[in-house]
């Protein structure tokens, strides 16, 4: 059985965003992907140090497109 997952965002935080333009809004998302593509090239580069510069580039991509399964 799938888990229903219901997220709610802050009111708050959808006061600070009901001010953001569009570009504001998807300047924060790209750099919160940046950000997570470094996060997530940081740890396969922590976990397999013998890699080449290319492997640890396909295996961050192939983790932020399907997960680390």
């Amino acid at each position: 059985m799938k888990r229903i997952r219901i997220e709610v965002v802050d009111r708050e935080y959808a006061a600070v965003l009901a001010f953001k333009t569009s570009a504001d809004r998807f300047a924060m998302i790209a750099d919160s992907y940046r950000t997570a593509r470094m996060l997530v090239k940081s740890g396969v580069r922590l976990l397999h140090p013998d890699w080449t510069d290319s492997q640890i580039r396909s295996e961050t991509a192939r983790r932020m497109m399907n997960g680390t399964n």
